[in-house]
């Protein structure tokens, strides 16, 4: 069964402040934490030189056991919350990309 990369890139708000920086970082922990299945890879800010990059400037990947957990992360009150904490005043521009990836070795073990 393949698992599934949940990632949220966003372009920060003008003025978005430290605290709230922490509390949306909090918000993506406390729902991984809170859902089966959901494991939060990466949160922080984005520090590609690409320039199709220059434009998001925070983002988070969360790695999904599989894709039906996808529902209940999504359906989740905790998801509720850090929704509604993004959009009162985080960001100006959000994107949400979800990929399956094949099964295999596990990919915290190192090579």
């Amino acid at each position: 069964m393949a698992s599934l990369i949940h990632f949220v890139g966003y372009t920060l708000a003008a003025g978005v402040t430290d605290e709230k920086i922490a509390r949306v970082r909090d918000g993506f922990a406390a729902l991984t934490d809170a859902v089966d299945g959901a494991e939060l890879v990466c949160i922080g800010p984005n520090v590609s030189r690409s320039a199709f990059a220059r434009d998001w400037q925070y983002a988070a990947v969360v790695r999904l056991r599989d894709p039906a957990v996808l529902a209940a992360y999504i359906a989740h009150p905790v998801h509720d919350a850090l929704g509604i904490e993004t959009r009162d005043g985080f960001y100006d521009r959000c994107a949400v990309l979800d990929i399956e990836t094949p099964d295999g070795p596990d990919p915290d073990v190192a090579r």
